[in-house]
């Protein structure tokens, strides 16, 4: 049998995350998923969520800073008392340990294992940096969600692998979607729509689309996802009569409004602006091969600059919408399209599942021999 344990950075979710879809891929293998703490109502520990997968939440820690760099001892037995009880319930003995966040640092040599991944798709710079460079030294693989981090990571590790996010293709995909129908919130707003899909988190910038906005009032601009009432800006944007917030839509009931949207935008997070991870919306832009609209602060490298209009002031960024109106030629519709179809889950599981194939770290166990096999991991 084979066997992983997974230290999830994120909740398991109904719409797979990223980690979720890269373990699907090992059907043949048994997941012990370990989610951090959650607001929503706990499952029983040890549910099985999958054919082969169980869920484990773990206790609440308090957050990890450079004032304090270390779990106490008491959330440290509290989390590797979870996880050892859970491995000698299902009879694990040196799993492949998938690990996505630094806090379960100095966790990993306490738990045995046969290998360690270390899946990293998002700036943990707001952990102390020893956590990740310790992760990433002790990792065999390092999956890297941009090049940036991996330039980040790589005085630590050799052996990274660039695996940026993707998207469900077929969902977004505007051959698919042609026949779709504009929702009625959305048909009250004029065209040209300029669309934003995602939360707009307490620190997206949402200076660019005020400008762009209140320099074209005949234009619509719309945000799909949740909206953080500590976010600055939205009290002054919200006061535009061609602004729509249209709030969060189930996954399954956002292709509609992309296929009557003119193009998507990108925005900045402050404090986040040297963050080159790609988001899943562009990905979803392209796959109806809308043009994109796109803020960049200086210390940021431009991704698909012949496809993407890159602007690095508010000035700049009501121009390069202008220019969108104006004229948006086929062929590079076509480009995006094409982008979007290559960054298929499918494509990107197929790539994780190479590499470690190509490592033998997930191989079949003796299960024939006790989980303890006289040895004692917890004390």
């Amino acid at each position: 049998m084979k066997q992983i344990l997974c230290l999830a950075a994120s909740p398991w979710r109904t719409s797979p995350t990223r980690t979720q879809r890269f373990l699907e891929v090992f059907s043949d293998a048994e997941v012990l998923f370990f989610e951090p703490h959650t607001p929503r109502p706990p499952r029983r520990n040890g549910e099985r969520i999958r054919p082969m997968t169980y869920l484990y939440t773990l206790p609440p820690i308090p957050p990890i800073i450079e004032e304090r760099p270390r779990l106490s001892a008491a959330n440290h037995r509290k989390l590797l008392h979870i996880i050892v009880d859970a491995m000698r319930h299902h009879l694990f003995q040196q799993p492949l340990l998938w690990v996505c966040s630094p806090i379960y640092d100095e966790l990993v040599d306490e738990i045995p294992h046969s290998g360690l991944i270390y899946d990293c798709d998002q700036d943990w710079s707001r952990l102390p940096i020893l956590l990740e460079s310790q992760l990433t030294c002790r990792a065999d693989i390092v999956f890297a969600a941009s090049p940036g981090l991996q330039e980040h990571l790589s005085p630590c590790n050799h052996n990274i692998v660039v695996v940026p996010n993707g998207i469900p293709f077929e969902r977004y995909d505007a051959v698919r979607t042609d026949a779709f129908l504009c929702p009625l919130d959305m048909a009250r707003c004029a065209s040209p729509i300029f669309g934003y899909v995602g939360t707009v988190w307490p620190n997206l910038n949402l200076t660019p689309v005020e400008a762009a906005a209140t320099a074209h009032p005949e234009w619509s601009f719309v945000f799909l996802g949740l909206v953080s009432r500590h976010n600055r800006y939205v009290s002054s944007v919200r006061k535009l009569p061609n602004v729509y917030f249209l709030g969060p839509k189930r996954a399954a009931d956002i292709p509609p409004y992309l296929r009557h949207m003119t193009a998507g935008m990108m925005l900045l997070r402050d404090g986040m602006e040297d963050n080159d991870i790609l988001s899943p919306r562009v990905y979803e832009y392209f796959a109806q091969g809308l043009p994109v609209a796109a803020m960049y602060h200086h210390l940021q490298k431009e991704v698909y600059p012949t496809l993407i209009d890159s602007a690095y002031s508010i000035p700049r960024f009501v121009e390069m919408c202008e220019k969108i109106v104006q004229h948006d030629p086929t062929e590079k519709k076509v480009a995006r399209h094409k982008i979007a179809a290559d960054s298929d889950w499918s494509n990107r599981c197929r790539q994780v599942q190479q590499a470690v194939e190509d490592s033998k770290l997930l191989e079949e166990l003796d299960l024939t021999r006790s989980i303890d096999d006289g040895r004692d991991w917890f004390k």
